[in-house]
């Protein structure tokens, strides 16, 4: 497995926003060309089990994650990258 390190919130929140720039950035705007940087980030810095899956975690309903990432998520429209949670 990955290495956890532990972090101040406002250290995690700069990284998650260098990585959220990166993704845009190298997305250019294109649907296919984010998720795929998104992917590569989540596949080398993702501590959850989905980096196996590029960050990737599957179909969940209602009720099945944290309330303020599942507002999130559900606010979304598939392919769209959420600001952070």
């Amino acid at each position: 497995g990955k290495e956890i390190t532990q972090r101040t919130r406002e250290e995690a929140h700069k990284l998650l926003a260098a990585f959220r720039e990166q993704i845009l950035t190298e997305g250019g705007g294109a649907q296919e060309d984010t998720q795929r940087a998104f992917e590569a980030l989540a596949s080398k810095y993702s501590d959850c089990s989905s980096a196996q899956r590029g960050g990737d975690l599957g179909s969940f309903g209602r009720g099945k994650m944290q309330p303020t990432f599942e507002q999130a998520s559900f606010a979304l429209n598939v392919g769209q990258l959420s600001d952070i949670v």
